[in-house]
């Protein structure tokens, strides 16, 4: 059950590779994303579809039905959240390596093999890093900031976030921290990054590795998107207050009253940079991100008190 690889000389190891797609969206985008899997330069891997879309009557068939290929697992899962999609996918799979990537996107073609190297060689958790497609307007607003990110997590050996579009790590690893939380509906990569941590495991950032993502180019869903990702933002800070630097973390200063202050200014600073279009996606994504923020923090006592609730 494995991929072919070389370790040492003349010595042949198999280590099969299952790929976690999880997808609750457009069927032809997921195609596209599942396309580019198949056409790896590996020969041993399965790829398991997660499907959690509510279906119509006869369309969970034809969705199943979109690929012929026998590397291809179509499962179909009622608890719809990404982590519930995810950890579906980690329990059904046969491999000892996970890879994940997300159904907005196209991985290359030598993607498997360049991912699982530095697994093979001994590490736990390897990171990759994202391109955004060129076409549209919301999309090139999108290239600088995604590029940015990838030269952050560069100039570093290891990284502390997690980005599930594309990762490969050891199955056993995810099952020592616990998998993904399935309270959280949005922002499980970030609270899965904190227990790596705090479980002691690195993660090796893997330079010039990058998906090319598809972005919904929707001013409604980018709106939308912000504020599902500022609330349970607000919710995996309340869930890990004591291991995660407020201050020091880019992405959780986001909760700072400073960073409310300074939110108009700033994103006017992005006119001047990068144009219109990156202004209008910063304003409109992080106006939507400011309101999940206020949204999270007067629901999150409700929320953890949800979570005791399942667990006593």
């Amino acid at each position: 059950m494995e991929v072919r690889t070389i370790m040492g000389k003349g010595v042949d190891t198999e280590m099969k590779v299952s790929v976690v797609v999880p997808s609750r969206g457009d069927p032809k985008t997921l195609k596209r994303c599942i396309s580019s899997i198949l056409d790896q330069a590996h020969n041993s891997y399965e790829v398991l579809v997660i499907d959690g879309s509510k279906h119509a009557p006869g369309k969970k068939s034809s969705m199943k039905n979109l690929w012929k290929d026998p590397r291809v697992r179509y499962i179909h899962e009622e608890f719809f959240s990404m982590s519930g999609l995810r950890n579906r996918g980690i329990m059904e799979s046969r491999s000892e390596i996970i890879m994940m990537t997300g159904a907005d996107c196209e991985v290359p073609r030598d993607w498997i093999s360049r991912m699982t190297g530095p697994i093979m060689a001994g590490e736990d958790i390897v990171q990759g890093g994202s391109t955004i497609s060129s076409g549209g307007f919301w999309s090139r607003a999108l290239k600088g900031p995604a590029e940015d990110r990838n030269t952050e997590s560069s100039r570093r050996r290891y990284t502390c976030h997690v980005d599930t579009g594309n990762l490969a790590i050891r199955k056993k690893t995810l099952i020592d921290v616990g998998m993904f939380d399935r309270h959280l509906r949005n922002m499980e990569d970030v609270d899965l990054g904190i227990r790596f941590g705090r479980y002691g495991f690195g993660i090796l950032y893997l330079d010039g590795v990058d998906v090319v993502r598809h972005c919904d180019n929707r001013l409604k869903g980018l709106f939308l998107a912000g504020v599902e990702k500022g609330k349970w933002l607000n919710f995996v800070y309340s869930m890990n207050k004591r291991g995660v630097d407020k201050k020091g973390d880019s992405m959780f200063k986001t909760l700072t009253l400073s960073n409310f202050l300074l939110f108009f200014p700033s994103t006017v600073a992005v006119l001047f940079r990068r144009g219109p279009s990156a202004f209008i996606h910063e304003f409109v994504e992080g106006t939507g991100w400011c309101i999940g923020i206020l949204v999270g923090e007067f629901g999150k006592r409700r929320f953890l008190d949800s979570i005791r609730a399942n667990y006593y």
